[in-house]
């Protein structure tokens, strides 16, 4: 089986050219594993470095956050599972992944420096389109609101802390400081969220 064919199908590998990419496979380890419907192919919090292509079936990817609420979506036939959630940072796969009925799999297995690679781009092209999602946004409320709510959800939890300081998060969603800081305060009176310095709450009785 030629892995690289796999392999030029994924964002990441597609900025390497296919002569390189097929050196690189030829040190990568895989396998093919079949799973019953209901079966669990890959659990949250398992060791990560591991691409895993769906050749056949479908399944679901369940993500559990820190205060027990799930997001899900499909993983159909011929996709694959998102390395940003199988190659992350502290080498932990990031979801569940779950046959809805019969599936056949192809495991990829990265070496060390391919899965720090790997998440390292993942991460930067992560945070480049997550920005641009904020600056689609109309008005500052808007930006500022997509923002908390992303930071958030990247938390797991309601509660979390910045490393920006006003200035640089203005800059960040390009607006101007003033007019960010007033929305702020709107959105802390509107009950929206409450925030003290670096410190944010985002009310989950939000409708926004």
């Amino acid at each position: 089986m030629k892995i690289h064919k796999y392999l030029e199908n994924i964002d990441f590998f597609k900025e390497i050219p296919k002569k390189e990419l097929k050196e690189l496979s030829k040190n990568l380890k895989f396998k093919e594993l079949d799973y019953s419907m209901g079966d669990t192919v890959l659990n949250q919090g398992d060791e990560g470095g591991i691409i895993a292509v769906l050749l056949s079936g479908k399944c679901r990817i369940i993500q559990k956050t820190n205060d027990e609420a799930e997001n899900q979506q499909e993983l159909n036939a011929n996709e694959i599972f998102p390395p940003e959630l199988s190659c992350t940072a502290n080498n932990k796969i990031a979801a569940t992944l779950q046959a809805v009925q019969y599936s056949k799999f192809l495991f990829i297995y990265l070496d060390a420096i391919t899965k720090k690679l790997l998440s390292y781009m993942y991460s930067r092209n992560r945070a480049s389109e997550e920005r641009l999602l904020h600056l689609t946004k109309k008005s500052t409320r808007d930006k500022l609101l997509s923002f908390i709510q992303a930071e958030a959800a990247k938390a797991g939890k309601n509660q979390f802390s910045i490393s920006m300081n006003r200035q640089q998060l203005a800059d960040y969603l390009c607006v101007e400081r003033s007019a960010m800081c007033l929305q702020l305060s709107n959105l802390q009176r509107d009950g929206i969220i409450i925030y003290d310095k670096n410190n944010f709450t985002l009310n989950k009785n939000s409708n926004e």
